[in-house]
C-alpha cells in the first residue's frame, strides 16, 4: 500500500505490505458427498465443490462479526494432506478459489479406488497474523478483547467412496400363499 500527498511538500509514502488476518474456515457441505469406487479413472480427477458460508457464522448479538471464509489460499486436505503417494506415483488434490463460500477440489482418481470414508478439511494459512476477538457476557457487557490467530483447519466433512444403498423396485412373485 502506498499513500500520496498532494503537494507542495507533498509526495509519495514508503510502500507498505499490508496482511488481511482471515478467520478460520467453515466448511458445510460437499458437491458432491458420495461416489461409487473406480468412478473416475487413474489420471484424471473428481471435480469436488467444498461449500461454506460467504461469512463465517457468528453468535449473533455476543461475539463481533468476522468478514469471509474462504481465501485465495485456503486449500483442500483429502484425509489431512495434497500429496499422496500411491504405488510410487505421487498424486496432488489441487485448489481452485471460486468465492469466499466455495472452492473446488481436484481429486485424483487414484485416491478413490476402494471403498472408504475420507475426511475433507479446509487449511487456511495463518501468514503470521492474528485478530481481535470480543465477546459479550451473558448480561450483554463487552469482554475484554483477546487475539486470536488467523486461519487454521475446518471441522472435516466425510465423503463417501461406495455404492449407493439397494432399493426395491419390484417384486416378482407380488402373492404369497399360506
Amino acid at each position: 500500500m502506498q499513500l500520496r500527498n498532494p503537494g507542495p511538500g507533498g509526495g509519495p509514502s514508503r510502500v507498505r505490505t499490508m496482511v488481511v488476518p482471515a478467520p478460520k474456515p467453515v466448511a458445510s457441505r460437499l458437491i458432491p458427498a458420495r461416489i461409487a469406487p473406480d468412478t473416475i479413472e487413474d489420471g484424471n480427477f473428481l471435480r469436488m465443490a467444498v461449500i461454506g458460508p460467504e461469512t463465517v457464522p457468528v453468535f449473533g448479538g455476543y461475539e463481533s462479526e468476522k468478514r469471509g471464509n474462504f481465501t485465495r489460499d485456503s486449500r483442500v486436505l483429502f484425509n489431512g494432506a495434497v500429496n499422496w503417494n500411491v504405488g510410487g506415483t505421487v498424486v496432488s488434490v489441487t485448489t481452485e478459489y471460486v468465492s469466499s463460500g466455495k472452492l473446488i477440489a481436484n481429486i485424483p482418481g487414484e485416491l478413490l479406488r476402494n471403498f472408504a470414508d475420507h475426511l475433507i478439511t479446509v487449511r487456511t494459512p495463518s501468514g503470521g497474523t492474528q485478530y481481535a476477538e470480543q465477546l459479550r457476557s451473558g448480561d450483554g457487557t463487552w469482554l475484554p478483547a483477546t487475539q486470536v490467530n488467523s486461519g487454521g483447519d475446518s471441522v472435516p466433512l466425510t465423503f463417501d467412496v461406495s455404492w449407493n444403498d439397494p432399493e426395491i423396485i419390484s417384486v416378482s412373485h407380488p402373492t404369497i400363499t399360506a
